[in-house]
């Protein structure tokens, strides 16, 4: 305890001009510290004069937990505040002298308790002495919420905001310490604690996935495939026979995982998996027949993965005959900055594919949030992942070893298989025998099992192996503490608290699935309009997207030879995916990019009877050539009321603006347009809004206001031919989903939604407090949208401002609020609400306009979403300059679970591993160590791919104020941006520009005053507009109008 010799020897604590709230009661003089690295301290009270601890814990405890301390070395923290932004809290650890207050450094209270807590999560804790300063000084003693978690803390009472549980031996009885016989108590946090703390953990995690220092550390950023190029028509890989080899649906990373073919013969495939998160996956296999029944592969035919394990029956629980082992994935190479010795760039394994099966899923499974369960397949990720990503390092935070040492024992412990096979086993036993799946209390759970598992004979390879380098007693004293990174891990545990925090577990779906396909040859033959002797005479290019209906796309593009072509076109590609569906789109487009001609064609990707090869046929239908040469559009037509019925008329735009919408409940109000689609194939145009009619109540209680709606109506002759409404309405926001015009089997994926295209149509409806349900809506003629209210395809636990069905069966959307992106893949059927799958999320908010290329999977402000032609998620956001205070508008791009695309700008060729760009010819790739590059051909000489070169495409700059408000994109990847400049009170303001597909700015289309677009496969435009009319039932709504594109001078017109 101080006193007045101790007091009088730190002024700057106990002086008249101490920069403390309450000065320290306490001192320890602690040598040994390190000066490169974070340590836990703890410091217990054993004296308990007041029953304080008796009264929280009981009186057979022998001592409490006075307050656990995150000490980084004084040096670390003050080259961290001298790097500080926030100058004014600087300043609170500095003298008069404006030198660093060492002593205050030093100094600790109850806040520390907050503080240490935040700092265990998985995501934030840092060994690394300046990185660990950063995030403690910058980060988590500024973050809102802070305060509210350090009076949660006081509230409970000195010793109240923990509980105090008996360490137990395998035979259940209570362990105690080596050094003096004590028991052995773990510190468990309060729930009350853990939950106040969930804003201080999203504010951190956004906070440390902006910051570039830690890249690598708190967040591992990868990049995915949207679609693949075929640059040769005789590249690929031929096969043997005619037979088929492999190939995966999905290439580059998904969720921080990717997997990849290493090698494939007539009957074996070599897989390597590499997985960049903090996190150990199981991953697994299982084999479909073409009717999609799932294969039983005996014994005896497959060559076990699983030998290891010591524990026969739990082994075969783990390898089912139905569901094979294939290998552990290990995590990156460094965990809290400790780097890990060793190589865990790759796992690899080999199996041989059974005769009867049509494809595979490859499961990887581990710790996450939302989507598919599998209790097998999850088992041994989340095992391992508790136990050495986040059980051993809460240990190595508490000792003193050196950060090299520290990476050598992870190593070694990681390798030992005795010790895996004993994690397996003992989480397996204790928590999943027992069935129990639920996300909320699984952490919780293992959390406290933790200290029982460290303490087990089969688990004591741990300690001695970290004994090597620090007394086994350091060890010892970590053990009560090894089961707070769960707990930190789990703080933000609810659906909503997840949407705005950004941990890769969190982002992580519990099992991230690929496809295995069989590959083969396509032969593709695209003959000319029949109506014409050739193919279009205008047509200088012409573009081929083959789209697999569980797989990436392919792309062919090539420029016409500028004389006649009447002969069919035939084009290769060898060695794609077999099995499911494949459409065929064809575009013909001439030197301004005007679609000349196109074709489509669905059909089963099997060989054709009699062939060793598919053989697709495709004839185009060719467009008259545009009367005009000018690219700004035109408005054609927009819907009116006329005697209480729709009608499409021909006029002027409409002059409303947004200034002219309206929130009060009176009379016809319109006040908010939410979205707009068309399904091409029905000729039906689908939107939702917001408004006040008198006789349109909510579907909730019944009551009058201002409420969303959602209507259909035809985009054909008459309108009302297929008038559609929603009866009633909603106080939140729903949404619809309509397919545009892809036909069923890509829409449906691999997951082969029953349903036909034409029915394949969605709406987002807000019907409980918890989740939004994604239902059914008819378009059949002459019946309402028949929505079912208790079963959905999937469900969100919060509103979509934005959103697209994607064509494998994935609803995507944005959330404004969040920044994040959620993902929702459709079951077959629709099923009960409570059986729906949860959407996961992906992403975080940008908060430093300047990082965008460091982690190109922040969000800013998302405005709108649109999908691409290749199924690239399209993000418009708004990106605030804080130079100017005026908002620099991008666009992004990502897959369907929330990687970024390198999508805009040129194509460029990316080589495999081992190979490198030939200098002669730069779309090849070779190998530097031969001298005979004659290798297979194709796609950079069969050893890479093409990938764009942009994560980021930044819109056309504006000389004033500027408000986006929506997207679309076009069959060719046009990309169309409505916005209005000023305050949008006046049409003039409102505007539409066009960007090539590169991402240059191309043309900007004025008076278009609307809220909300979207653009159908042959490029019209259809909005939603500001004006209001009066519609059937003297009902609210908005008008929709049609844009066209212009036309130029036909041959031989003058005009």
């Amino acid at each position: 305890m101080h006193d007045a010799e101790s007091r009088a020897q730190h002024p700057d604590l106990f002086g008249e001009n101490a920069n403390v709230e309450k000065p320290p009661t306490h001192y320890a003089d602690v040598e040994g510290l390190p000066t490169d690295r974070v340590l836990r301290l703890y410091v217990t009270q054993r004296s308990d004069r007041n029953n304080h601890v008796a009264n929280a814990h009981g009186e057979e405890v022998d001592h409490g937990l006075a307050i656990p301390i995150i000490h980084i070395p004084a040096e670390a923290k003050a080259r961290a505040i001298a790097k500080m932004k926030n100058k004014r809290l600087a300043a609170r650890f500095k003298s008069d002298t404006g030198e660093i207050n060492t002593d205050l450094l030093n100094t600790y209270g109850p806040a520390d308790i907050a503080k240490t807590i935040v700092f265990h999560h998985p995501d934030i804790a840092n060994l690394d002495a300046d990185l660990a300063a950063s995030i403690m000084m910058n980060y988590i003693g500024t973050a809102p919420g802070l305060n509210d978690l350090i009076y949660a803390i006081k509230a409970l009472g000195q010793h109240g905001w923990y509980t105090m549980e008996t360490v137990k031996n395998e035979d259940g009885t209570d362990h105690t310490f080596s050094s003096d016989g004590a028991t052995m108590y773990q510190y468990v946090i309060n729930d009350q604690v853990l939950s106040a703390a969930a804003l201080v953990v999203q504010s951190v995690l956004n906070a440390v996935k902006n910051d570039p220092a830690l890249k690598g550390h708190s967040y591992h950023p990868t990049a995915g495939v949207g679609q693949l190029d075929v640059s040769d028509t005789a590249g690929g890989r031929k096969t043997k026979d005619g037979a088929y080899t492999f190939r995966l649906a999905k290439t580059g990373f998904h969720s921080g995982f990717r997997t990849r073919i290493a090698d494939s013969e007539l009957d074996n495939v070599e897989l390597k998996f590499r997985n960049d998160w903090l996190r150990h996956l199981g991953v697994y296999i299982q084999f479909f027949d073409e009717n999609d029944n799932q294969l039983s592969i005996a014994e005896s035919d497959w060559t076990g993965n699983l030998t290891w394990l010591a524990d026969v029956t739990i082994r075969g629980a783990l390898d089912a005959d139905d569901t094979k082992f294939l290998s552990l994935s290990s995590p990156v190479p460094t965990i809290f900055a400790i780097p890990v010795a060793g190589d865990y760039t790759e796992t690899k394994v080999n199996f041989d594919w059974p005769p009867a099966a049509h494809y595979a899923l490859v499961s990887a499974g581990g710790l996450g949030h939302g989507g598919k369960r599998d209790q097998q397949i999850e088992t041994m990720g989340i095992a391992m992942t508790s136990v050495f990503e986040l059980g051993v390092p809460t240990i190595l935070l508490g000792v003193a070893v050196g950060m090299p040492d520290g990476g050598k024992a992870l190593n070694k412990i990681m390798r030992n298989t005795s010790l895996t096979s004993f994690a397996i086993q003992f989480f397996f036993s204790l928590i999943w025998s027992s069935s129990d799946m639920d996300a909320g209390t699984l952490g919780a759970k293992i959390g406290r099992l933790m200290a029982n598992f460290l303490v087990t004979g089969g688990a004591q390879l741990i300690v001695t192996t970290i004994a090597e380098y620090v007394v086994e007693q350091e060890i010892e004293e970590s053990i009560p503490f090894c089961g707070w990174i769960l707990a930190a891990a789990n703080i933000a545990s609810t659906a909503a608290q997840l949407a705005e925090a950004s941990g890769e577990v969190a982002s992580s779906p519990w099992i991230i699935e690929n496809k295995l396909f069989p590959s083969h040859d396509i032969t593709v033959t695209i003959h000319r309009d029949p109506d014409d002797y050739q193919f279009p005479a205008t047509a200088t290019s012409y573009k081929l997207v083959t789209i697999f209906s569980s797989s990436d796309t392919r792309v062919i593009e090539r420029d016409m030879p500028g004389t006649t072509v009447s002969e069919p076109i035939v084009l290769q590609m060898q060695d794609v995916p077999a099995g499911g569906h494949v459409v065929f789109n064809v575009g013909f487009y001439s030197d301004t990019g005007w679609l000349a001609g196109q074709g489509q064609l669905d059909v089963l990707n099997v060989n054709s009877d009699g062939k060793d090869y598919l053989d697709a046929q495709i004839t185009i239908k060719e467009n008259l050539v545009p009367l005009d040469e000018n690219s700004v559009y035109n408005h054609k037509q927009k819907l009116a009321i006329d005697n209480g019925a729709h009608v499409w008329i021909a006029s002027e735009a409409p002059t409303a603006t947004a200034h002219d919408l309206s929130p009060v409940e009176a009379g016809n109000a319109l006040s908010e347009l939410v979205n707009i689609n068309i399904n091409q194939k029905t000729g039906d145009i689908g939107y939702v809004f917001k408004a006040y009619s008198s006789n349109v109540l909510s579907c909730a209680n019944g009551s009058s206001g201002q409420l969303y709606v959602y209507q259909n109506i035809s985009a054909m002759q008459n309108p009302d031919g297929n008038l559609k409404f929603s009866g009633c309405g909603y106080t939140d926001k729903p949404y619809m989903f309509y397919t545009l015009g892809v036909p069923d089997s890509v829409q449906a994926g691999s997951r082969k939604l029953n349903l036909p295209l034409e029915q394949q149509n969605f709406v987002l409806l807000p019907e409980d407090d918890e989740f939004l349900y994604v239902r059914h809506v008819s378009l059949e003629t002459g019946v309402d949208f028949q929505v079912d209210h208790t079963k959905s395809y999937c469900k969100f636990p919060l509103r979509l401002d934005a959103a697209v069905v994607h064509p494998h069966g994935i609803i995507v959307g944005i959330n404004h609020s969040s920044a994040r992106l959620f993902a929702c893949s459709l079951t077959n059927d629709p099923v009960a609400d409570a059986d729906a799958p949860v959407a996961t999320m992906a992403g975080a908010q940008l908060q430093d306009p300047d990082q965008i290329d460091n982690n190109p999977a922040l969000l800013a402000k998302p405005v709108a979403m649109a999908l691409g032609p290749e199924g690239a998620i399209l993000v418009l956001d708004n990106i605030e300059d804080v130079t100017t205070d005026n908002v620099k508008a991008a666009v992004r791009a990502f897959n369907p679970d929330g990687t970024p695309l390198a999508y805009f700008g040129d194509s460029v060729c990316v080589c495999d591993e081992g190979y490198s760009l030939d200098p002669e010819d730069p779309t090849s790739c070779i190998d530097p160590t031969v001298e005979d590059h004659n290798g297979p051909g194709g796609i950079c000489g069969g050893h890479g791919h093409y990938n764009a070169g942009a994560f980021v495409l930044n819109l056309k700059e504006e000389p004033g104020a500027a408000t986006y408000l929506d997207i679309g994109v076009e069959h060719k990847g046009y990309i169309y941006v409505l916005s209005y400049g000023d305050d949008g009170d006046s049409a003039s303001d409102y505007r539409m520009d066009i960007y090539q597909p590169n991402g240059q700015w191309l043309v900007r289309t004025t008076d278009i005053p609307a809220g909300r677009l979207t653009v159908d496969l042959w490029r019209n435009v259809y909005t939603l507009n500001y004006e209001l009319l009066v519609g059937p039932d003297s009902r609210t709504e908005p008008s929709v109008s049609e844009w066209i594109p212009p036309t130029p001078p036909a041959d031989g017109d003058d005009e």
